[in-house]
């Protein structure tokens, strides 16, 4: 997904890249000024999961690579990220004035995400069983199956 706004909320999306994908993205959401609209800013990527089983680059980059600039005073946290088992960062940020905070801490450790329907086709699917603690506080009070979130912060969109 490419961001290029101002005053943007990206929230509780399941970005899902499925082993032997042949177009496996660098970002899940890339934040980037394409062209002659303004750089953004102020995006809010808050309790996303980014469940990739073919290596990729990151969940989410404040990332001008490709484009004009990156997005700058945005917000990134409490997103989940498991990249097939290697250790890459959550966010890459190569913006100004960005907070990244309370994301996962390694996404080389799998979430075991309960895939009960057997197809990855339901959001409910991605509900983690393991590693999806060390979130931080951030404006969001539901998860995306509207269970309301407790003051122990989870990450990634689904709530345990």
């Amino acid at each position: 997904m490419l961001v290029s706004a101002v005053n943007e909320t990206l929230r509780d999306n399941i970005f899902y890249v499925a082993a032997g994908d042949g177009a496996a993205p660098q970002y899940g959401a890339q934040v980037a000024q394409r062209a002659i609209e303004p750089v953004p800013q102020y995006v809010e990527f808050y309790n996303n999961s980014c469940y990739t089983l073919q290596t990729t680059g990151s969940c989410v980059g404040f990332d001008g690579a490709g484009f004009a600039a990156p997005g700058i005073n945005s917000w990134a946290g409490n997103n989940l990220f498991y990249d097939n088992g290697i250790n890459r960062p959550v966010v890459v940020n190569n913006g100004s004035g960005n907070t990244v905070s309370g994301n996962t801490t390694n996404s080389a450790l799998d979430p075991q995400i309960t895939n009960a329907s057997g197809s990855y086709g339901f959001i409910a699917d991605f509900e983690p069983t393991q590693n999806y603690s060390g979130g931080a506080e951030v404006p969001v009070w539901y998860d995306a199956l509207g269970v309301a979130w407790s003051p122990t912060w989870n990450l990634g969109a689904l709530k345990p």
